[in-house]
């Protein structure tokens, strides 16, 4: 029986030299300058994998049991990022974010002591992304949170209260939904309105510089309608 199909990457291009093979035969095949295979093995279920250097490989099942030619379904290879951070893929490649940094001022209100933990002034343009459901590819960056920013371009306040402890006045977190694509590629997935907002380093809350201990780093990005 014969298998045929076509691979294509991320922005929807053919994909050449894509290693089609049976998993326990030898019947295996490479996609051509167009991303389409031809693949003839004996008939049965078969489960296909598909492979390239520096891509992350696919698996599909095939129920060839007749001496027959079998249309496999388009397959997507998703390329890893050539570094590690956080990235969106736009035209089937990655962009990292734009990298921030979150300054904690500390002031009194009403004897009160609070903490705003709000982007540094004078920072780089951010990553300008559209509305709706928004994907970030995490490529081993280190942990994070996601964060909408206030109309202060805060991500976090809390205030000190007569017991000593701290009470949070403002966070926002976005849900996100977790796909991992590959052993060190996971996809985050959020449906996001218009704004800023910031992904800050996290390890059990803002991560402050080494030299700056009141500095928090992260990636921003504004969503535009």
């Amino acid at each position: 029986m014969s298998l045929n199909g076509a691979v294509k990457d991320g922005a929807g291009q053919p994909l050449e030299g894509v290693r089609v093979h049976a998993a326990g035969s030898s019947c295996s095949t490479e996609t051509d300058a167009t991303g389409q295979f031809e693949l003839e093995c004996t008939p049965g279920v078969i489960a296909l994998t598909f492979s390239k250097a520096n891509h992350i490989a696919q698996e599909t099942r095939i129920d060839a049991l007749e001496k027959k030619t079998y249309a496999v379904p388009d397959q997507t290879l998703t390329r890893l990022p050539e570094s590690s951070g956080l990235f969106v893929l736009q035209n089937g490649n990655y962009v990292p974010l734009q990298s921030g940094a979150l300054e904690r001022k500390m002031r009194s209100q009403g004897g009160a002591l609070q903490r705003d933990y709000c982007l540094q002034n004078g920072q780089n343009k951010p990553t300008k992304l559209r509305a709706g459901d928004i994907s970030l590819f995490d490529h081993n960056a280190p942990g994070w949170r996601l964060f909408r920013l206030d109309s202060d371009r805060c991500a976090y306040r809390d205030t000190r209260n007569a017991r000593g402890r701290w009470v949070v006045t403002y966070r926002e977190k976005p849900d996100i939904k977790s796909e991992a694509l590959g052993k060190d590629l996971v996809r985050h997935r959020a449906t996001l309105t218009a704004g800023h907002y910031f992904a800050a380093t996290w390890k059990g809350f803002f991560a402050a510089s080494e030299t700056e201990p009141s500095m928090y780093g992260g990636f921003w990005f504004q969503v535009e309608d």
